[in-house]
């Protein structure tokens, strides 16, 4: 399995890179208001407006201004979505037997599949597909065509 991993502060994550489309610098972002928090709002890349998560925020972690982010751009339930963390650092390659299933309390949190050990730290691993709630993925359209129809009106 090829993961993606990142970081946001201290921690490491890593993504499949299956489910990775890209990753960017972090761009100029337009907020658009009354979305949820963790929604730091648009942006635009390749011709398409692409809402932007906040993972620090959408993990409920401090909200520290990051200049330098990167943003992975991911589609989730066929929702182009760009992903702001602190760091990329590597693709690397796990063995099967290397990932160890989630424990009873992180296995509630839903997106985290596994941990897995890397340059001696512990990498979560999250599965971005199930990384939304279904009312999030609307709020996530809802901006989506928000934009949309502005842009048109323009």
């Amino acid at each position: 399995m090829k993961v993606l991993v990142f970081s946001i502060g201290e921690k490491d994550y890593g993504v499949d890179i299956t489910q990775v489309r890209e990753v960017i610098r972090k761009k100029k972002v337009t907020p658009v208001p009354e979305t949820a928090a963790f929604v730091e709002g648009v942006f635009s890349s390749r011709g398409r407006v692409i809402p932007l998560i906040n993972l620090r925020k959408k993990l409920g972690m401090t909200s520290e201004e990051v200049s330098s982010g990167r943003v992975i751009i991911t589609t989730i339930r066929d929702h182009w979505t760009g992903i702001l963390v602190d760091q990329v650092k590597a693709i690397i390659t796990l063995e099967p037997g290397a990932v160890t299933r989630p424990d009873e309390m992180l296995q509630g949190a839903g997106y985290f599949v596994g941990v897995a050990r890397w340059k001696g730290q512990l990498v979560l691993l999250i599965d971005l597909p199930g990384f939304l709630k279904v009312e999030e993925i609307g709020t996530l359209q809802r901006v989506q065509e928000r934009v949309e129809i502005r842009k048109k009106e323009s």
